[in-house]
């Protein structure tokens, strides 16, 4: 950790003295126990006068002196010694002196605490956006609830299995957990939407509940494995990458899409049975018998692939490989 002092006047006798008093003083006994065990020893311009020219500005302005300490810059460790120091900077400095804690130390402090604030956001705002959509599309709470549980199990799971393999000694960015949110909250919004549409849709077929949600991870289920399938390996491919922070984010999503894959093929469709009738309340009465066929543009559209599936995939294969050229 670095102590940066500021006088614009010039530094006074008594900035000095504070110095020494405060660098004796963290290493002292009356300095807190979780700071006094962190730090090794204390460096300023008088007692490495060799490296008086780093410490000191030449208009007498301006000093740094440095708290070595002997846990990791990142940290619990080192979140502690930073609030501990900042708090006696704050008690103790002369009037008049501007003092910072900086070095990595701080800097690490300050870039997880602004991590965590903003993953907290992005958690907020997310969580706010997915209700009012899932409000919007079926206008049934029952119907907004089965993927917010199913989200909220697969990003606690996610969190958990990452947090045991980063405890084994995987790397894992400390940004990771801000790009989880969206990922698993997207992916997971994406599957449940899938399935209810489609839960619906068989409803209209046979008005059976159970059967409906059994006919629906048969014909979904494939369908999403497909698309966290591309995803997964997508994520995957980034682990052959050079940057760290890819390397390691990468790998880490495609995990987290896979817990939120299995928790959409199994806790989602379970969901579905348990609520039953009630999933469209209060317009569970408007899911009417669906006669014949299914019409209209999108109707049309699948029957089209599903009649030419040969066709329609070299074509799209032709028309991707372009950009990929």
């Amino acid at each position: 950790a670095t102590i940066t002092m500021d006088r614009p006047s010039g530094l006074t006798a008594e900035d000095l003295a504070w110095r020494d008093a405060f660098a004796a003083w963290v290493v002292s006994d009356e300095a807190p126990e979780q700071l006094r065990t962190a730090v090794a020893d204390t460096e300023t311009a008088d007692s490495r006068p060799e490296l008086e020219d780093l410490f000191r500005a030449g208009d007498g302005t301006f000093e740094l002196f440095l708290v070595n300490l002997n846990v990791a810059d990142a940290g619990d460790d080192a979140k502690v010694v930073v609030e501990l120091l900042r708090e006696r900077l704050a008690a103790s400095a002369p009037e008049g002196l501007e003092t910072h804690v900086t070095g990595a130390a701080a800097i690490s402090s300050d870039y997880l605490e602004a991590v965590q604030v903003g993953t907290d956001s992005s958690t907020t705002v997310t969580i706010v956006l997915v209700i009012l959509v899932l409000l919007a599309i079926y206008r049934a709470p029952l119907a907004a609830l089965i993927p917010l549980i199913t989200i909220g199990v697969s990003f606690v799971v996610s969190k958990g299995v990452l947090g045991f393999l980063a405890a084994a000694g995987w790397q894992v960015s400390s940004t990771l957990e801000t790009f989880l949110v969206v990922m698993v909250f997207g992916v997971g919004t994406d599957y449940a939407i899938f399935l209810i549409s489609r839960y619906r849709e068989e409803l209209g077929h046979d008005g059976d509940w159970h059967e409906a949600a059994r006919t629906t991870v048969k014909r979904i289920g494939a369908v999403i494995t497909a698309s966290a399938g591309t995803v997964i390996v997508g994520m995957m491919a980034m682990g052959a990458g050079d940057f760290q922070m890819i390397t390691s984010m990468g790998p880490g999503i495609a995990i987290a899409v896979a817990i939120t894959l299995g928790a959409a093929l199994t806790l989602s469709p379970a969901l579905l049975s348990i609520f039953g009738h009630y999933l469209f309340w209060p317009l569970h009465t408007k899911v009417q018998k669906v006669e014949g066929e299914p019409r209209g543009f999108f109707a049309s559209l699948a029957n089209a692939v599903s009649r030419r599936p040969v066709l329609v995939t070299v074509a799209l294969t032709a028309l991707l490989a372009l950009p990929i050229l």
